[in-house]
């Protein structure tokens, strides 16, 4: 059983910088996979999530990878112009459509905008992607992906523990509540003649064989051991 929250983190190393890669996921029905690759490394993106897929099967995984380069080959940020134009016109055509809709949307911010892929680009010739950074960050990413596999079995190693005391401890409660069954029993039945007897005394005479029918019916109704039986089933599927 593994645990479907997890993170991890990994740092590696390459000639004239160093990356970072995070993950972190939560429970999801299939697998939703948002891998955020910074366009130096867009080329690696394809084989990042090939190796990802190998090891995660299902849930909500959020991976980011940030990098640092020396002075000498660092990145020089620049502003994408016609990607912002593209951005921009994207923005304004969607406000038309809400507002043709009687839609109210939040305004737009420069942080998100700069935060889309490809807004941001990079002086060209100033920094490639070298063999050194592609062997480096993919092997800091199957060691990341490893770690958090290994972090989500522990989890679910301790998860199994303390559902497994809760699942003893309900195993004991019906076990006493099994064992109380004849008294309960005992106890409907007399509390239901009293009662009949209280009212015969009241109004005409009741017929034996009525009585007997009701409290039957009554003791049927009352009687837990069905659902106690149910709790025994899924006592024992809990338990396989």
């Amino acid at each position: 059983m593994k645990s479907m929250t997890g993170f991890a983190n990994h740092t590696c190393e390459f000639t004239g910088g160093s990356a970072t890669l995070e993950v972190r996921s939560v429970n999801n029905r299939g697998l939703d996979l948002k891998l955020r690759v910074p366009d130096l490394f867009a080329a690696l993106e394809p084989k990042l999530r090939e190796t990802i897929t190998k090891v995660a099967k299902r849930g909500s995984l959020q991976v980011n990878i940030r990098y640092s380069l020396q002075d000498d080959i660092s990145e020089a940020p620049a502003i994408n112009e016609k990607m912002i134009d593209q951005v921009l016109s994207g923005i304004e055509r969607i406000e038309d459509l809400a507002l043709a809709r009687h839609l109210s949307l939040a305004p737009s911010k420069a942080s998100d905008i700069l935060a889309i892929k490809g807004v941001m680009a990079h002086e060209t010739g100033v920094a490639e992607l070298t063999p050194d950074m592609s062997q480096a960050v993919q092997s800091a990413m199957s060691q990341m992906i490893a770690n958090w596999d290994m972090d989500r079995a522990r989890e679910g190693e301790a998860l199994c523990r303390i559902l497994g005391d809760q699942i003893v401890t309900i195993a004991d409660l019906v076990s006493a509540a099994r064992a109380l069954l004849p008294e309960r029993k005992a106890k409907l039945e007399q509390g239901f003649i009293d009662n009949l007897k209280t009212l015969s005394e009241q109004f005409s005479e009741v017929e034996p064989e009525r009585v007997a029918q009701e409290v039957a019916l009554f003791i049927i109704k009352q009687d837990v051991a069905e659902e106690l039986d149910r709790l025994d089933a899924h006592i024992e599927a809990a338990r396989a």
